[in-house]
């Protein structure tokens, strides 16, 4: 995979040499855009047999510019940095959150990238976080590769609008078996349906609860929707405050877009539908959005 080795995973490799579980003939490590060799077998540990090259099963997130980051992997431990609060976590072992370990353009020096590298990683959910910090646009890339030595990157996201304080949630699924079968959806499903499946077919990276209030004035909301690849997107429907605004998005499988919603002061509710394919029947996902503009 075309990235540099962070720190996390240097740190890794050299405590496998000082412990003696691996000798340091097979830590053959070349900074840049060259691959790294490491152990394919199983080794004996301390703490008995395991299998130390799952520790190299790897996600890398980059995210350039205007946001800080947050992870929380599928056991829920969190990565990153929550600026709202902040908060900095640092819960996932063998890895770290920070400034990316290459060089970069004169433009990013003026709002360097983040990176987030996940060493170990496990199958599963990764909720993404993304929180703005000034006003701009932002994107999203991400590299996987796993301990049979291969690897897979792809933008999960692009020119991305935020402002301070916003926040969007992705949910990005690793397999280390079919790292191609990588996507980004919604990190909210919008909720009411059965989570493992329907509620899949429609899921959004802004909102990230069923309701958001806005300040006074708020005319508009950037609404983040991604549509499932079982989502007969034919079926799919759209109203806001029982007006049909259906003709406002253009609803494909597998795809997401951005649609602007407009807003009145009070309670605004934006009602959302669509059918999808399970393994035996047709179901519905069915979501109520409320928006309160003070």
């Amino acid at each position: 995979m075309k990235r540099n080795l962070k720190l996390a995973t240097l740190f890794f490799l050299l405590s496998l040499v000082f412990g003696g579980i691996m000798p340091i003939s097979q830590v053959l490590i070349e900074v840049g855009n060259k691959k790294k060799a490491v152990p394919t077998s199983k080794t004996t540990t301390k703490e008995g047999h395991e299998d130390v090259t799952d520790r190299m099963n790897g996600i890398q997130f980059e995210f350039c510019c205007f946001v800080e980051a947050l992870v929380v992997d599928p056991l829920g431990r969190k990565l990153g940095l929550d600026p709202i609060t902040s908060q900095r976590y640092d819960e996932i072992p063998w890895s770290g959150y920070g400034a990316p370990i290459r060089d970069v353009s004169t433009e990013e020096m003026r709002n360097p990238p983040k990176e987030i590298e996940i060493t170990g990683a496990i199958n599963g959910d990764y909720l993404v976080r993304v929180t703005g910090i000034g006003s701009g646009k932002y994107g999203i890339q991400v590299w996987l590769d796993n301990k049979t030595r291969q690897s897979y990157s792809k933008t999960l996201a692009s020119d991305v609008q935020t402002s301070r304080n916003a926040v969007h949630t992705y949910s990005v699924h690793y397999d280390s078996t079919n790292l191609s079968a990588t996507a980004a959806s919604g990190g909210f499903d919008g909720g009411g349906q059965r989570p493992k499946d329907v509620n899949k077919f429609l899921t959004y990276a802004n909102p990230s609860d069923s309701q958001t209030d806005l300040p006074a004035g708020t005319a508009t909301f950037p609404l983040m929707i991604f549509y499932g690849n079982n989502a007969i997107t034919s079926t799919f429907k759209a109203s806001l405050n029982g007006i049909d605004i259906t003709s406002l998005f253009n609803p494909n499988p597998g795809n997401h877009e951005t649609v602007t919603i407009n807003l009145t002061a009070g309670r605004n509710v934006l009602s959302l539908s669509t059918e999808g394919n399970l393994p035996t029947r047709v179901a519905t996902d069915t979501d109520r959005l409320v928006f309160i503009v003070k």
